[in-house]
């Protein structure tokens, strides 16, 4: 199975590359069904800090201050299902952070990151939306989703507003993220 590397810099393929299925997406070396424990030993995965949803089926991991050290992104998050000691990843992200001033570079990042996936797909359906943070209405999301057969790939910007920024100690940030079908449609239809 043919591999591709997503980099948020420079997506390393030719023209010519076609991905075959949603886990050929490598995010700092992981991909979709990838165990964590390739990764990282049963310790040191129990240290990560986690958040559950109100549907306990999933539940997310945040990978930081890890023995990995990550080349291309600032934090990495994965979705595990509750009591899967196998720690199978069914969706990973990577994020980049930003300073206040630095938002347009977030999309400039986005759109570059958007023009070089879609040329690996030629099936696939779209949708793009611009709204609210639901934290903060003064907090923007840009999102931008690819959906597959077998899952989704988005790209997302988050603008804080400087209030709630400043209050919650967040930086403006760009989400690359890729789900399987099953974690896309539990999170839309019963994680919440």
């Amino acid at each position: 199975m043919m591999k591709i590397l997503l980099t948020l810099f420079v997506l390393l393929f030719s023209s010519s590359v076609v991905a075959e299925d949603i886990s050929d997406f490598q995010i700092e070396g992981m991909s979709i069904g990838d165990s964590l424990l390739d990764y990282y030993n049963e310790e040191e995965i129990n240290s990560f800090r986690t958040y559950s949803y109100q549907n306990k089926e999933f539940y997310s991991m945040d990978l930081i201050n890890t023995s990995l050290t990550f080349k291309i992104y600032d934090g990495m998050q994965v979705q595990i299902k509750t009591n899967d000691r196998s720690f199978i990843i069914h969706a990973i992200s990577g994020a980049l952070f930003f300073e206040d001033f630095e938002f347009n570079k977030c999309m400039n990042k986005l759109e570059n990151i958007k023009k070089e996936i879609l040329r690996l797909y030629t099936n696939y359906s779209k949708e793009e939306y611009h709204s609210s943070h639901p934290e903060d209405d003064d907090s923007k999301i840009y999102s931008y989703y690819m959906i597959l057969n077998e899952g989704e790939i988005s790209f997302q910007c988050t603008q804080w507003s400087k209030k709630y920024a400043k209050k919650q100690n967040l930086y403006h940030n760009l989400r690359v993220s890729v789900f399987t079908k099953d974690f896309s449609n539990w999170l839309q239809y019963k994680a919440y």
